[in-house]
């Protein structure tokens, strides 16, 4: 190993040791998170080195899971990489919007049973407590597929998507109005979406509101069929 890998691997290996934890942070119940470099200039050199190998990664969980899904699609229709894309997104958007409306049917068809069951067990609470969640300008900048896992039975298969969204984001007394938790303004966030098959389509099974940088490490594109 040459002496510049040797440092590339101890810089990074100091950055998951001494560095908090990334929260990767809507729907289910999560808040926007902040970036505060509580270090000063060095704190903010160090978290922006970090964030870069972060984003390294990232680009490389998600090239080996690309080029999986291209080699599953030939022999199953369900890994075609245009609808999972389009799945993906239209699931996000139809989670946020039954939880910004209360209303769980919304997104039914989108989430696995006991996703479903969860968040309507939230969602009852929200309302038997008067609370109102208050969300605007909801996007999606980016869905980026992180984890593949494909088995021969195909009810085991399962795919990650690290999503990076924004909106604005907090909750109210539906009687009095008044501002119980939240920011009034647009928060970015980060959060893994959790996704299991069911047949020939893909369904939201968990909302990883804080997963770690040591849990995408982890992440893998595998399959027993390719």
């Amino acid at each position: 190993m040459t002496l510049s890998r040797v440092l590339l691997v101890f810089s990074f290996a100091f950055l998951l040791i001494f560095l908090p934890e990334e929260v990767l942070a809507r729907a289910g119940g999560g808040s926007s998170t902040s970036n505060n470099n509580g270090g000063g200039f060095l704190g903010y050199i160090i978290g922006g080195i970090f964030s870069s190998i972060m984003a390294v990664i990232v680009y490389q969980k998600n090239k080996k899971c690309n080029e999986l899904i291209e080699k599953l699609s030939k022999v199953d229709v369900a890994w075609d990489p245009h609808a999972l894309k389009a799945r993906i997104e239209l699931t996000y958007f139809n989670v946020q919007e039954s939880w910004k409306q209360r209303n769980n049917e919304l997104a039914k068809e989108h989430m696995s049973q006991g996703l479903y069951r969860k968040h309507k067990f939230k969602i009852e609470r929200m309302i038997e407590d008067g609370h109102k969640p208050m969300m605007f300008a909801i996007k999606l900048n980016q869905a980026t597929i992180v984890e593949v896992t494909d088995f021969e039975d195909d009810s085991k298969d399962r795919l990650c998507a690290l999503i990076e969204g924004s909106m604005i984001d907090y909750m109210i007394d539906e009687k009095t109005k008044e501002h119980i938790s939240g920011v009034a303004e647009d928060q970015t966030f980060k959060e893994f979406w959790k996704f299991v098959r069911e047949g020939d389509n893909w369904v939201l099974d968990e909302i990883d509101q804080t997963a770690t940088s040591r849990e995408l490490i982890k992440m893998v594109a595998s399959s027993e069929v390719v």
